[in-house]
């Protein structure tokens, strides 16, 4: 039988969203072999503009493509619409 996992009280579920071209698949990648960040939660799900391997088993979820991220008004990323579509 299926033994349900044993999570601290709280549990923590915990995402996180990259590109699929660019610098931030080798950081998830080396973020999954430490098993630091959002992989030392509870639970997590990765989610990206594609189905990519990531490490260790680790597959993210495609959310929609994200390349019209742009520039706010304080010159950070204009990304809220990437997190509402993943959320």
């Amino acid at each position: 039988p299926c033994t349900p996992p044993l999570w601290a009280t709280p549990s923590l579920f915990c995402f996180s969203i990259f590109r699929s071209q660019g610098y931030e698949l080798d950081l998830v990648k080396a973020q999954v072999e430490r098993k630091v960040g959002i992989f030392s939660c509870d639970e997590f799900a990765t989610l990206s503009d594609t189905v990519l391997p990531v490490s260790g088993g680790v597959l993210t979820l495609q959310i929609p493509p994200c390349e019209t991220v742009g520039v706010s008004k304080d010159g950070t990323a204009a990304n809220t619409l990437i997190f509402m579509q993943a959320w």
